[in-house]
């Protein structure tokens, strides 16, 4: 009734890991109720999105033989974060559509610093190379890609029209690998920015910190991040504030050790 209308096509279960998989999904019988839900025609398909280890994926996928999609956190540098690239192929194989969220990682993978981004295949550019290696696998149904200008989203639809199953060589596909591996080496910590964790209760601004942090190890000009840290970075929003309640990580997708993180970036970033 809110949305106005008398059914929706894709009806996602939220966000499911061990937890919520089962003090809400399997406690309250929600995959029951949405099949009831799907019979009386509310419902087209029902699937959910998921973060949370490859066993939790399984678990959940074996929970019904109903599933008809599912919505993973995968991208050239996340091969084995979370469901992965094994959980892409083990839901495949059971007939479920793949969405694909987070397929530029929260963005860096569109704004690669200069020496991860000459490891790229040949001719290709940043954004174009991430898409293309979800679009070369099958398994593969639809990328979700945020975008924030008109010329995003045109750009966008014009890789989008050059999407193939098999596009990359095999030569593009070691590049996307040692591309990872550079990467890989220089991230600090693995935040995608989804700002699940604001507002920080204490005033922090938890993605941006990291933001920072992340630009010392993937560019390591310090003269300019000290600059950006001591000039032009709020010192209300700063790491210093965290009060270590936790708030944070019991909603971080990615599971990430928010508050030791912010204590030692503080640490880093101030004796810059």
């Amino acid at each position: 009734e809110k949305l106005k209308t008398d059914h929706i096509d894709f009806y996602l279960l939220h966000a499911l890991n061990r937890s919520r998989f089962e003090e809400k999904v399997k406690k309250f019988h929600l995959v029951e109720r949405m099949l009831e839900a799907k019979k009386a025609g509310k419902i087209r398909f029902l699937g959910f999105s998921f973060h949370d280890s490859l066993d939790v994926f399984e678990e959940i996928l074996n929970y019904t033989d109903q599933w008809d999609f599912c919505q993973i956190q995968y991208n050239y540098i996340n091969l084995d974060h979370q469901a992965g690239m094994k959980g892409l192929k083990m839901a495949a194989d059971r007939g479920l559509g793949v969405v694909v969220m987070e397929p530029l990682l929260g963005g860096k993978l569109a704004n690669l610093s200069s020496h991860v981004a000459e490891c790229l295949p040949e001719g290709k550019m940043a954004v174009e190379s991430a898409f293309s290696f979800l679009w070369d696998q099958p398994e593969v149904s639809l990328l979700l890609s945020g975008m924030s200008t008109m010329e995003q989203v045109q750009e966008n639809l014009r890789l989008a029209d050059l999407a193939a199953v098999g596009m990359l060589s095999r030569e593009d596909r070691e590049a996307l690998l040692k591309t990872k591996e550079v990467f890989d080496r220089m991230a600090l910590v693995n935040c995608t920015a989804c700002r699940y964790c604001m507002p920080c209760p204490m005033g922090v601004d938890i993605p941006d910190n990291f933001s920072i942090w992340n630009k010392l190890g993937m560019f390591g000009n310090k003269d300019a991040i000290r600059q950006q840290w001591t000039a032009r970075f709020p010192d209300a929003e700063k790491a210093i504030h965290c009060v270590r309640c936790g708030k944070c990580e019991a909603v971080c997708p990615q599971h990430l050790p928010i508050r030791d993180s912010l204590a030692k970036l503080q640490t880093e970033l101030d004796n810059l």
